[in-house]
């Protein structure tokens, strides 16, 4: 019994002695992980607060602490919110920051939370939670009331700001500059062949400077022993010519700025600047103009608006060293702080970042342009997303402003924070397209001499030519740089009718290429058949035949039996539902069940050419005007077309679609086609007519100028201002939708392959082949226009008869030229 009560002591005592030396282990942890928040090291303090976590230190202190860790930290600040919205739960007025025994967190954590909502873009939550926060503070804390009726507003600013993003393109620097630690403070000359930036290394903080060779930026070199730093200077600003660099200095308890030139071949010690620059306050920042004359720089000194202002200070050429400090005032200061001011090659813009002006949140990058010596006009946000809601301090710009370094965390990315070149996009520096295209010629020639063929670029909205172009004499091919807007392609050629098509490039486009291919057919056909070919239809989701496709298939069976060097090419189509890849691969399906099916048949597979054309060629709307599906028209987008490849014989393929009026264009708006015709009108020729003073008239040119009306919504609109234009004479004028004002702007050509004519015959320029009769109005200004009506059920309306085809050619061109497109020459011989 003894025994037994000797062992269950000792066993009580080891426990004891194990509860107590744990406590120990807890309370050391504990204390160095306050010490590395003192130094701001939440790196280094964040696994030991959470290895206290995990070892029953489960409270409202430490998980404050792991979410206030998170917050600092690029790429971890989401995690901040799980444990920032438990310390929440238990907040004491009563709170003794470094305490082991705390366990309950203060009231900052409330605003903490509200951070961290604000960064990963709960705006919502972050207004409440702020909110919250502010009704906590006492009454007389003016400072953080109103600094929190900042982020308020903040958080509404970046909700308008991310709705009308500034457009950027970010290139990473790569793996020689960037690596696993935060590479920030980039600072590049002008000629972006010299760099300089700050690495936190895990022990200290490193200067680096690399030079470009060629492309490529050599290994940096450490300058750390070089400058005698022990890890306490910063990269600031760099000189033009790249030779000379200022340094912010921390001290802990006071920060100084500095300059090192680059002489004999190396970076010199740093030089503190006088003290009209640096005070007993902090100076965080500084950058000198380009001419040398000008120092701007940051400072909390005591004059100041708020925290940290932005000042200036001139070179005195008497003294050779810097003057007074002048603040540059309330346009530029606010209550909060400013800081890293930046500069313009031309010294008249000026880039800093601020927590004050239209903020989306922490810091953001400003701009502001200089009116005079004294003045700088009101400064505007750069825009999401270099901006964002989280902190944007550090921003270099260069060439003047349409390229810029900074560092950011990315997934993708090497490591914490990498360096990124960033080009900036606006009216002074827009957004370049480059629109590359292929040019097919349906007689299969492929020799594009250089003078035969030309592309002319037409602003369609200035009305001015852009640029002229020439093909790729062996492939047909071309590209041109353009910006955002909308542009008439005009494709000229000696042997080729011309072909006109309207790109339009939205400013928001967000690749750097787009595909633009023609096909150009022979100015003439002199034999042939017509016909019309029926587009299969499928139903939804689906690339089985259906009954109708099969009969429309054994049409085309019979069709390619008929004329065995006919080569095709199939192409699918499929409504908007759906992603664009799954389309592309269903449309694929269609244009192969039908290749199938006729090579089940007989028909050589050689044939054939199958394409998949994905929902990017709809023939009918997919959607209603008010945002609900269109069953019917998404019926004629589910189909498969045909196309000429090659043949021997002489054909012209129609597709006959046959869409319902209703059916062809979304979102209809109408307009007046007032007139068309061949020279361009003066610009006051309808200031005599006051009933057209209250509108807009609308130039456009597609080889003949049209001039219209502005859109209306309703037709409805439109029927009196009609009826008043025939009286004022503009007899030709009629309502027209948007869907043909861009069929007037884009008119699609038929394909046609063809043979020269053998013996003698006689020619005729042919403007239109139809099913039904049309009216000969249709055809001024040309007169004497004949209608035949030929045994394969077409109307053609031709206009002339001519002994050569020399002659003909001649007359082709000046009907193309009064804006007949789809004209061609046929032999009279073939018209029955």
């Amino acid at each position: 019994m003894k025994k037994l009560l000797l062992f269950s002591f000792l066993w009580a005592a080891i426990i004891n002695s194990s509860f107590s030396q744990e406590t120990i282990n807890l309370k050391e942890a504990f204390l160095e992980a306050e010490y590395y928040i003192l130094y701001d090291d939440y790196k280094e303090a964040l696994p030991i607060y959470l290895r206290l976590l995990n070892n029953g230190m489960d409270n409202a202190y430490i998980n404050y602490r792991i979410g206030e860790c998170y917050l600092q930290i690029p790429g971890q600040k989401h995690k901040s919110i799980t444990h920032l919205e438990t310390a929440i739960t238990d907040i004491s007025a009563s709170f003794k920051e470094g305490s082991f025994k705390e366990t309950h967190s203060p009231k900052r954590a409330i605003f903490l939370l509200g951070n961290a909502y604000q960064i990963n873009n709960d705006l919502d939550k972050a207004i409440s939670t702020y909110n919250k926060f502010k009704e906590s503070l006492d009454v007389n804390d003016v400072y953080n009331i109103d600094y929190v009726d900042q982020q308020i507003i903040a958080c509404e600013n970046a909700k308008e700001l991310m709705k009308h993003p500034t457009r950027i393109k970010e290139t990473n620097l790569g793996e020689i500059i960037n690596d696993g630690f935060s590479n920030i403070r980039p600072i590049v000359s002008g000629n972006e062949k010299v760099i300089v930036y700050t690495t936190k290394l895990k022990f200290y903080d490193a200067v680096f400077y690399s030079e470009k060779a060629g492309d490529q930026w050599d290994t940096p070199t450490n300058l750390t022993p070089i400058i005698k730093s022990d890890g306490e200077y910063y990269t600031s600003s760099l000189s033009y010519d790249g030779n000379k660099m200022i340094l912010f200095r921390d001290d802990r308890f006071s920060g100084d700025i500095y300059y090192s030139k680059f002489e004999n071949g190396s970076w010199q010690l740093p030089v503190k600047f006088n003290k009209n620059i640096n005070s007993k306050s902090w100076e965080t920042h500084g950058v000198i103009s380009n001419d040398g004359k000008t120092l701007y720089f940051a400072s909390d000194r005591a004059e100041g608006f708020g925290g940290l202002d932005i000042y200036k200070s001139e070179f005195d050429e008497e003294t050779n060293d810097w003057g007074l400090a002048i603040n540059l005032g309330p346009e530029i200061n606010t209550p909060y702080n400013e800081d890293m001011p930046m500069l313009s090659e031309d010294g008249n813009t000026m880039w800093f970042s601020s927590q004050g002006h239209y903020n989306m949140g922490g810091f953001d990058i400003f701009y502001t342009k200089k009116i005079n010596e004294n003045q700088w006009s009101n400064p505007v946000n750069i825009g999401y997303p270099i901006n964002t809601t989280d902190d944007n301090l550090f921003f270099y710009p260069i060439k003047n402003g349409t390229y810029a370094y900074l560092s950011k965390y990315t997934q993708d990315g090497y490591g914490s924070e990498d360096i990124i070149r960033c080009e900036i996009f606006g009216p002074e520096h827009p957004f370049i397209v480059n629109v590359k295209g292929t040019i097919t010629l349906l007689d299969n020639q492929t020799d594009f001499v250089k003078g035969d063929f030309t592309i002319e670029i037409i602003d369609s909205l200035e009305s001015k030519i852009v640029d002229e172009i020439y093909p790729e004499e062996e492939k047909g091919t071309f590209s041109i740089a353009l910006k955002p807007g909308m542009y008439r392609f005009n494709f000229n050629s000696i042997d080729y009718k011309p072909k006109s098509t309207v790109l339009f490039i939205p400013q928001d486009y967000p690749r750097e290429e787009l595909a633009l291919n023609v096909q150009l057919s022979p100015l003439s056909v002199t034999s042939g058949e017509y016909i019309s070919v029926k587009s299969i239809f499928f139903n939804f989701d689906d690339f089985k035949l259906t009954r109708e496709a099969k009969i429309e298939l054994e049409r085309l069976y019979n069709l390619m039996v008929k004329y065995p060097s006919l080569y095709i090419e199939v192409i699918g189509h499929t409504d908007a539902i759906g992603s664009s890849q799954y389309n592309y691969n269903l449309s694929l399906k269609r244009a192969r069940s039908a290749i199938d099916y006729l090579i089940s048949n007989g028909i050589d597979p050689k044939r054939f050419v199958a394409k998949g054309a994905g929902k990017s060629q709809p023939a009918a709307i997919n959607i209603n005007k008010d945002g609900s599906d269109n069953v019917e028209g998404r019926k004629f987008n589910r189909r498969v077309e045909i196309k000429i490849l090659k043949s021997e014989e002489k054909l012209i393929i129609d597709n006959d679609l046959n869409i319902p009026e209703n059916l062809k264009e979304q979102n209809l708006s109408y307009t007046i086609l007032l007139l068309r015709q061949e020279e361009k009108l003066p610009p006051d020729y309808f200031d005599e007519y006051d009933e057209l003073q209250n509108y807009e008239i609308k130039e456009y040119q597609d080889g003949l100028y049209i001039y219209t009306l502005p859109m209306f919504k309703q037709k409805s609109d439109l029927i009196e201002i009609l009826n008043t234009l025939l009286d004022l004479g503009f007899n030709e004028a009629e309502i027209i939708s948007s869907y043909d004002l861009q069929n007037i702007l884009n008119e699609n050509e038929s394909i046609v392959l063809f043979e020269e004519p053998i013996g003698p015959v006689s020619y005729t320029v042919q403007l239109k082949a139809t099913k039904s009769p049309v009216d000969l109005n249709a055809f001024k200004p040309l007169t004497g226009v004949k209608e035949i009506k030929c045994i394969d059920g077409f109307y053609r309306y031709i206009f002339g008869i001519y002994k050569s085809r020399n002659a003909a050619d001649k007359e082709l061109r000046k009907v193309i030229e009064k804006g007949f497109s789809d004209a061609l020459i046929i032999d009279m011989t073939k018209l029955k």
